[in-house]
């Protein structure tokens, strides 16, 4: 069994990557009634936009992970399965970033971290440390497509940390300190070589119209166009915004209708947000499977809140699409009001999915769904 992480792992004992993963997160989630399915059919409001590929996805009925606590604070937890204040199991990275340290680089870029607006971070690296995100269209697009950090620059940085290794020495220093610093030089080792990869002469007719959510389909594009442009294999994606959106009929903020509190108006103005969140995502995946990369990609996408009004984390709406998986439209994760198929199974999974076979656990949780899924 692979340790779950380690300083200066070395390129040999990596992983390859089998699959690309793309994960998205929804922050403020979805309105139940409108994303859940039926008994044996996804066609509710929400998934029906997902028709020409309900064959390669699947919806996890109520599922959740204890260790997410509630609130706005908490949304770091989507893709790392626990609480930064609540009890955590070391070490507390992201399913991205643990993607990206235990499998072979083979692109520009080992992983992209994107969103929609700043001072939302969903990635979180081997050292606990938030993975500062790409805001916007403009940031994507030059993360992407740019021409990244120049050689010396990095060169330079590199010097600075072997510096300080040299005169710390091998003792007399926290070991954790010296293990992330470690982590770092090995990093910069690796951005150097692929800084000297040219970035592509590709300038992707793509641009911001000025708010968040609208440019939602820009940014779903520049995804799809670095998955197929071969610039990167992980991404993760927060969609998030407070502020106003300019849909007809929408008359309020995204966070404000959010607590709804069963109000009918607020509810029918916040589904028609929703419902266009749901039409950008849908066709997303529905491009990637035009472009015959569907299976070859991994795509999850989870609704942050189970319920926006209040804000918890329980009965989450998640989406897995692509990647090969033994798809069963619906998995129903509670029995008798028990779970019985947690977040955190579900990301070993599409962890062995992707390559790293060897790991049974996730944020100190053990189990998975590869009966199901596999």
């Amino acid at each position: 069994m692979l340790p779950l992480f380690g300083a200066q792992q070395k390129r040999s004992a990596l992983a390859a990557l089998d699959k690309n993963v793309v994960m998205i997160s929804v922050d403020l989630g979805f309105l139940p009634q409108y994303f859940r399915p039926g008994r044996n059919s996804l066609n509710s409001r929400y998934l029906s936009f997902f028709a020409p590929v309900h064959d390669k996805m699947t919806i996890f009925n109520q599922i959740e992970q204890a260790e997410r606590l509630g609130g706005h604070r908490n949304a770091h937890s989507v893709f790392t399965c626990q609480s930064r204040f609540g009890k955590i199991h070391s070490p507390f990275i992201s399913l991205d970033q643990l993607l990206a340290l235990k499998t072979v680089q083979e692109t520009r870029h080992s992983y992209v971290s994107a969103g929609t607006r700043n001072n939302l971070n969903l990635s979180f690296g081997v050292n606990g440390l938030a993975v500062p995100s790409v805001v916007g269209v403009d940031g994507l697009k030059g993360r992407l497509f740019g021409a990244g950090a120049p050689t010396d620059e990095l060169e330079s940085k590199r010097k600075v940390l072997a510096e300080v290794k040299r005169q710390w020495g091998s003792e007399g220093h926290d070991k954790f300190y010296r293990s992330v610093l470690d982590e770092n030089l090995e990093a910069l080792d690796n951005e150097i070589k692929w800084s000297k990869v040219k970035s592509p002469e590709f300038e992707p007719d793509v641009k911001s119209v000025g708010n968040p959510i609208m440019d939602l389909s820009a940014q779903l594009e520049l995804i799809k166009l670095g998955l197929a442009k071969k610039q990167c294999r992980i991404v993760s994606f927060a969609i998030s915004h407070n502020g106003s959106i300019p849909l007809d009929g929408v008359h309020e903020g995204y966070h404000a209708l959010s607590h709804h509190n069963e109000q009918k108006e607020k509810m029918d103005e916040l589904a028609i947000i929703e419902t266009y969140i749901s039409e950008q995502l849908a066709r997303f995946v529905h491009d990637l499977e035009k472009l015959k990369i569907l299976d070859d990609t991994i795509v999850l996408i989870a609704g942050n809140m189970g319920d926006p009004s209040r804000h918890t984390m329980q009965d989450m709406s998640v989406i897995l699409a692509g990647g090969g998986f033994k798809h069963q439209k619906i998995v129903n994760c509670k029995d008798k009001g028990r779970s019985v198929h947690t977040l955190a199974n579900l990301y070993v999974s599409l962890l062995h999915q992707a390559g790293l076979k060897d790991i049974d656990s996730f944020a100190g949780v053990a189990g998975h769904m590869d009966d199901i899924l596999t």
